[in-house]
């Protein structure tokens, strides 16, 4: 759970506490040294007049869930202010601003730039697999397949290339017709 700077929980957080959070999340922050992440992004902090930047241990758990998650940054930004097991894992308090999606891509692009990101990344995948998990992704395809609004052209290449949309095709369908039910 986050802890304030003086090391004290917030009402709210005392109260929250009691909540599940994401066990996945939960489990990955525990499991993962986060010491070497911190020495290695210790550089990149940017301090000077006004506001206090955010921790670049911070912006970089931001940008795993963001990876993990499938995210773009103004969804990230939405889901650190909404989500509890978000804040949990990024180290991010009730009562701590969120950093909006500007500061996640510029945290990005500067990471990329100091050729970082893969670095952390590998590393990452390496704790991880030796403390045996392994972050998989996936993706659903609809692959269904539906009657045109127009027969197939007849004549060849020349009139495939003709044809209103370029970019569809046409399939043969095999086997036996299936019932289709209204």
């Amino acid at each position: 759970m986050s802890v304030k700077a003086t090391g004290q929980l917030g009402f709210g957080e005392i109260g929250a506490g009691h909540r599940p959070g994401s066990a996945a999340l939960e489990r990955v922050s525990a499991l993962v040294d986060w010491s070497g992440f911190e020495k290695a992004l210790a550089g990149l902090r940017e301090d000077g007049p006004g506001r206090p930047g955010y921790r670049p241990l911070l912006l970089f758990k931001a940008l795993l869930l963001q990876a993990w998650y499938g995210l773009s940054d103004a969804e990230l930004e939405f889901r650190l202010g909404d989500s509890l097991s978000f804040n949990r894992f990024v180290g991010l308090s009730l009562e701590d601003a969120v950093p909006d999606h500007t500061t996640l891509c510029r945290f990005r692009n500067r990471l990329v730039s100091q050729r970082l990101l893969e670095r952390l990344f590998d590393e990452l995948d390496r704790q991880l697999e030796g403390a045996g998990l392994v972050l998989k992704q996936g993706a659903m395809l609809d692959a269904t397949l539906i009657e045109a609004a127009t027969p197939r052209p007849r004549g060849g290449q020349e009139a495939l290339a003709q044809a209103r949309d370029p970019d569809a095709a046409f399939a043969k369908r095999r086997g036996a017709p299936t019932a289709i039910i209204p």
